[in-house]
């Protein structure tokens, strides 16, 4: 018999689950990373630095925290 641990499904209550979902261009979730930080703009922050080819949508469970564009998106708004 398989013994499973809830305490390994469930984060501890309160505390962040920040997860940056990977984007396509048709905004279809690829696939997900989940992020270790501290507070939400830490989070944050990781999450700019993985939007690399991919948008990525960040959230805290069911909390939504913000969208960042692929950096070829941000590099073509950025004034030289």
């Amino acid at each position: 018999m398989l013994a499973i641990d809830a305490s390994i499904l469930s984060p501890e209550p309160g505390k962040p689950e920040y997860r940056a979902c990977r984007l396509t261009a048709s905004d279809s979730i690829e696939g997900v990373e989940y992020i270790n930080a501290a507070s939400d703009e830490m989070a944050a922050r990781l999450a700019a630095m993985i939007a690399n080819g991919h948008g990525i949508d960040l959230w805290d469970r069911t909390r939504f925290l913000g969208s960042f564009p692929p950096l070829h998106v941000r590099a073509a708004g950025a004034k030289g």
